[in-house]
């Protein structure tokens, strides 16, 4: 019996492989390692090339701001990764800007992962679109988004939020210069936010009055839940920042106009934020603190039910407890609230330390003589919780 194989000649399975052009499988000449010509060679790594020589170009325009290695190397990968035709890569970067959407709107940027990866993967949907210039609307409207979301994501450096602004007012100029009533007076309130977060609440507060103008008068009677719930964010913003001007008589109309739109767009989210603000509003006056403390009791019991909601923005929500405990003249109160900023609130802001929950306690601190111990704010962001993040 031969054994399985015998007939082979020997000197076959002592022969070299054949080795082949990795560009186009012919096998290769004398001396040639990988490629069966220069052309070829030249050909293969064209599109790494092509990427290398946008980076360059792009980074040598002084009007961009510079990024870090990591966004340089997205910048590219983003760049070979579109596909090929304008309708298809619009699909994709698209699908990006959502996906980075839900990531801000769900874990919020308190958490530094979330940040880091929203802001590198945003900035290189920006920079595509400042080293390719294009016209087409539909590109316009993508960059500009690539840019709230760079805006929401916020930054570490406490010092300069100008960035921020830039962002949130570009924004604002190209939804206003496209008559986009609906855009124009979200991305206004949050060009608001992002003054408040810069220490300018003058110029916050008459920012938050033009958008809810606009929303007032172009959205308030609309059947879109989506629409309401912005509607409902600009008249609560409008209501907290200016409610001591307006008047009793207007600060009461609002009061039932936000309850009137949470009532139609009646999610866990929009009755959280409408309890929150009337808790606030109702604890300033100290004739209305049964009221103030029925909110709180709502706030807490929406929250029971709904244990899944994110829980970015949970300082802003003890917040007015605290202040109604402070504010209601009573000694055992006052104790209870102070307890809740040492305990409650200096918790949370350990966990999301956010420069706005720093500032406020320091005000804390201040007022009452407090001895917080407080650890430095870690980013600045002026995100709107529980808006929609984008609206087509």
């Amino acid at each position: 019996m031969r054994t399985p194989g015998a007939s082979r000649p020997e000197s076959n399975s002592l022969a070299p492989a054949v080795r082949k052009c990795v560009f186009c499988d012919q096998p290769l000449g004398p001396g040639r390692v990988k490629f069966c010509s220069d052309k070829h060679r030249w050909a293969d790594d064209s599109n790494a090339r092509q990427a290398l020589v946008r980076i360059n170009k792009l980074f040598s325009r002084r009007e961009l701001i510079q990024g870090s290695l990591a966004t340089a190397l997205m910048f590219a990968l983003h760049l070979e990764s579109r596909p090929d035709s304008p309708g298809a890569r619009r699909s994709h970067t698209a699908s990006v800007l959502h996906e980075l959407d839900l990531l801000l709107s769900h874990r919020g940027p308190n958490d530094p992962a979330v940040r880091s990866f929203v802001r590198v993967q945003a900035d290189a949907v920006r920079l595509a679109f400042e080293a390719e210039p294009s016209r087409n609307i539909e590109d316009c409207r993508q960059y500009v988004r690539a840019l709230e979301i760079l805006r929401d994501a916020g930054s570490e450096n406490l010092e300069d939020t100008e960035t921020l602004l830039q962002y949130a007012r570009a924004a604002v100029k190209f939804y206003a210069s496209h008559g986009d009533y609906l855009n124009s007076a979200r991305s206004l309130q949050a060009l608001a936010n992002t003054y408040r977060l810069n220490q300018n609440e003058r110029r916050g507060t008459r920012l938050t009055r033009y958008a809810w103008h606009i929303l007032n008068e172009k959205f308030s009677r609309s059947n879109d839940a989506e629409i309401l719930t912005i509607v409902h964010q600009s008249a609560f913003w409008d209501l907290r920042l200016a409610a001591d001007t307006i008047g009793r008589p207007a600060a009461e109309e609002k009061c039932k106009q936000i309850i009137g739109l949470a009532e139609s767009v009646n999610t866990p989210a929009i009755w959280i934020e409408t309890h929150r603000e009337l808790a606030g509003h109702f604890g300033k006056d100290g004739e209305r603190e049964d009221e103030s403390r029925h909110e709180l009791q709502q706030l807490d019991k929406v929250r029971r039910e709904n244990p899944g909601l994110t829980a970015y923005g949970n300082p802003t929500l003890l917040r007015p407890q605290i202040e109604l405990l402070l504010g209601s003249g009573h000694k055992r109160d006052k104790d209870e609230g102070i307890h809740l900023i040492e305990t409650g609130y200096l918790d949370l802001y350990k966990s999301d330390r956010h420069v706005y929950y720093h500032r406020q306690l320091v005000k804390w601190n201040r007022q009452h003589g407090l001895s917080l111990q407080l650890p430095s704010p870690a980013y600045a962001s002026p995100i709107l919780v529980h808006l929609p993040r984008c609206r087509e």
